[in-house]
């Protein structure tokens, strides 16, 4: 479903085009304002690998790119002109893997490893002066949720992510499934 306000100050409900397979658990990012890929998830029969474009002016879904492995509940995180792709759960086991996809050359580089393999986490990307910082929330162990943060340093080169030591960085509450936003500085002040 798409929402927007027209001309004359009313909300329009429009329905989307359908996907080209039926799709759940998959991460989304926002190329640009009419782009969107999906990476992998669930289409109800198995974990996929695929790499969907979703173009708004067209209508359309095309796979464009195939992943290094199916993943289901892992998180998505555009960088500059590169997708992290982080944890997981591949139809047989929770993943520890990071993964950066080259969104100009269509590459997959292994760039890290998480400390707890988890799905079901969110991720947001955080500007702290010149560093960019991925941090992972909560999210499930395959038994519990969980209420650690796992933050990497995001570079501009190879190896692309540095783990962090921010073992202090906790959830007061374990959550599977969180929800999370990065807003700029000056909407906090």
């Amino acid at each position: 479903m798409s929402l927007h306000i027209n001309d004359s100050n009313q909300l329009v409900v429009s329905k989307l085009p359908s996907l080209t397979t039926r799709l759940k658990n998959s991460a989304a990012v926002a190329i640009d304002d009419r782009t969107i890929y999906l990476f992998g998830g669930w289409d109800e029969k198995r974990t996929l690998n695929t790499v969907i474009k979703y173009s708004a002016d067209r209508g359309t879904s095309t796979i464009v790119n195939l992943m290094p492995t199916s993943l289901e509940g892992h998180t998505a995180t555009k960088v500059d002109k590169s997708v992290l792709i982080a944890g997981g759960y591949n139809g047989v086991r929770l993943q520890d893997i990071v993964y950066r996809f080259d969104l100009t050359t269509g590459l997959w580089n292994e760039v890290g490893r998480l400390k707890i393999p988890r799905e079901n986490h969110a991720a947001v990307l955080v500007q702290s002066g010149r560093r960019k910082l991925l941090v992972l929330i909560g999210g499930w162990d395959g038994y519990n949720a969980l209420g650690i943060c796992e933050v990497f340093e995001v570079l501009d080169y190879d190896p692309w992510v540095i783990p962090l030591g921010v073992e202090s960085l906790t959830l007061s509450l374990h959550r599977n499934k969180p929800s999370a936003i990065s807003l700029p500085d000056n909407l906090l002040s």
